[in-house]
C-alpha cells in the first residue's frame, strides 16, 4: 500500500466510524423526543413540528415526529439502548 492508499484507508476508517455514531446518536435522539411527545395531547404535534421546523429545520416536521412517537412506542428504554449500542441505524424503523 502506498502513501495515498494509506492515507485514503485512513480516512475512509474514520468516516464509517463517524457515520456509525452519528446514526446511533440520531436513533436515541429520535426515541427520547418519541417519549417526551408521549406525554403530549395528540393535538399538539402539527404545533410542536411547525416550531421544530422553524428552529431546527424541516427534517423536525410532523412525519418525522410521527416516526419518532412510533419508535417510543414500539421499543422499551432497554430495546432501545440494545438498538444503539448495535449501531443500528434510524432507517430501520420506517418500514
Amino acid at each position: 500500500m502506498d502513501g495515498l492508499e494509506a492515507i485514503q484507508a485512513s480516512i475512509d476508517a474514520v468516516f464509517e466510524r463517524v457515520n456509525v455514531r452519528v446514526h446511533a446518536e440520531l436513533t436515541w435522539l429520535y426515541w427520547q423526543v418519541g417519549r417526551i411527545l408521549q406525554r403530549q395531547e395528540e393535538s399538539t404535534l402539527s404545533e410542536l413540528a411547525r416550531q421544530l421546523c422553524q428552529e431546527y429545520g424541516k427534517v423536525w416536521n410532523a412525519s418525522q415526529l410521527g416516526y419518532c412517537l412510533r419508535a417510543a412506542r414500539v421499543f422499551s428504554e432497554e430495546e432501545m439502548r440494545e438498538a444503539v449500542s448495535a449501531q443500528i441505524s434510524w432507517s430501520h424503523m420506517r418500514r
